[in-house]
This record gives C-alpha cells, sequence and structure tokens, in this order.
C-alpha cells in the first residue's frame, strides 16, 4: 500500500494514484478507462468524486463571492465585478483537472485502506 504522500504527489502530477505513471485524462475533462500502465480502473471510480469536486467549486466560488464583497471598489465596481468574475471563472476551468485527480486519488487511497476494497491491488 502506497503511502498518501505518494499517492498525493501522484494526483498533482495527474498521473494514476497507483503507479504514478499513466495519465488520468485523454481530453479536458475525459478521463481514461483504465490506466495505461498498471490497469487500475479509472473511469468507475468517478461518482466516488462528485463531493470533493462540488465542495471544492463551492470553496472556489464562496472565495470568489466574499472578494467582489469585500474588495470590489465603489467606483467602477461593473468593471471590478466583472473581472472578479471572470477570474473565477478561469481558476474554476484551469484546475477542475487538479481537482479531478486529488479527488480520484483520495478516493484511491480510502477504498485500499477499507476492509473491503472494491478494487484491489
Amino acid at each position: 500500500m502506497l503511502s498518501l504522500k505518494t499517492i498525493l504527489r501522484h494526483a498533482f502530477k495527474i498521473r494514476c494514484p497507483r503507479c504514478g505513471v499513466g495519465k488520468l485524462f485523454l481530453a479536458y475533462g475525459e478521463l481514461v478507462e483504465t490506466c495505461g500502465e498498471c490497469r487500475l480502473p479509472i473511469r468507475t471510480r468517478e461518482p466516488d468524486t462528485y463531493f470533493f469536486m462540488y465542495m471544492s467549486t463551492a470553496a472556489i466560488t464562496g472565495t470568489f463571492v466574499i472578494s467582489m464583497l469585500m474588495l470590489a471598489p465603489p467606483k467602477n465596481q461593473t468593471i471590478g465585478s466583472l473581472l472578479i468574475g471572470l477570474s473565477a471563472i478561469a481558476i474554476f476551468f484551469i484546475t477542475t483537472p487538479l481537482r479531478k485527480s486529488i479527488s480520484i486519488a483520495w478516493e484511491y487511497y480510502t477504498d485500499a485502506k477499507s476492509e473491503n476494497p472494491r478494487f484491489p491491488g
């Protein structure tokens, strides 16, 4: 069993949580069916990642809403709000593959630590 540190290191490289070599995505947002190196099922893990994805999206959204309320200058509020909103959308799309990779790695780690792992190995 790999350590959480190793699994997360693989996640930050957007690679397979088990071997750290295989790519997780065919294209933006499209997960591979299985790892090309170690054959770990990847796409079947996707439904278990929704909670993390929703919560991380909520955190990004909340951060930008608070920023808009606290940092928007009184003059040109429309421009400031538009820039903050566009920044939020850009950060959301830029970080989606990394957030998905981290959530798959976390799911792999917790599944491997359980008494009856769904995906042994």
